[in-house]
C-alpha cells in the first residue's frame, strides 16, 4: 500500500512539475513579446519563483520513491531474529535485547513472588510457529508409528 501511495504521489508531483515548466515557457514567450520594463520585471520575478518551485518539486520527486534495496535491509533483521532469537538476545546490546523481548512476547514477562517467571504470553508469530511445529511433529510421529 505504501509503494502504491508513493507511486501516486510521484505521478502527482510529475504533473505539478510539468505544469510549472509549462508556466515558465508561457512566461518566457510573453517576455520575448513584450517591450514594457514593468512587465519584463514582473515576468522575471515570476519565473524566478517558478524555478524555485521547480527545484522543490524535483527534490520531493526524488524522495518519494523508496530507494532500491530498502526492503531487504528492513527484512534482514527479522529473518536473523527468526533464525535464532536467542543468539540476538545473547550477543546484542540492551536495545537489541529489548527488541527481542518485544518481538517474542505479547506482554512483558511477569514474576511470581518467589522470583520465578510466570508462563509467558508469546507473540502471534511464535504462536503460529509453535502450531506449525506441533502439526509437523504430530504428522511425522503418526507416520513413524505406522
Amino acid at each position: 500500500m505504501r509503494l502504491a501511495s508513493a507511486q501516486g504521489d510521484k505521478e502527482a508531483l510529475k504533473k505539478q512539475l510539468a505544469d510549472v515548466e509549462r508556466q515558465i515557457e508561457n512566461l518566457l514567450d510573453r517576455l520575448v513579446e513584450t517591450e514594457k520594463a514593468s512587465v519584463v520585471a514582473a515576468c522575471e520575478a515570476r519565473i524566478d519563483r517558478l524555478e524555485r518551485e521547480k527545484l522543490v518539486l524535483s527534490e520531493r520527486l526524488e524522495k518519494t520513491a523508496p530507494p532500491k534495496g530498502q526492503l531487504e535491509d528492513c527484512i534482514e533483521l527479522a529473518l536473523k531474529f527468526l533464525a535464532s532469537p536467542w543468539r540476538l538476545y545473547k550477543n546484542g546490546d540492551h536495545a537489541m535485547r529489548q527488541l527481542v523481548l518485544r518481538l517474542a512476547f505479547s506482554r512483558p514477562l511477569r514474576y511470581f513472588q518467589n522470583g520465578m517467571y510466570r508462563t509467558p504470553k508469546f507473540s502471534f508469530l511464535f504462536q503460529i510457529l509453535r502450531a506449525k511445529f506441533w502439526l509437523k511433529k504430530n504428522r511425522d510421529g503418526a507416520a513413524g508409528e505406522n
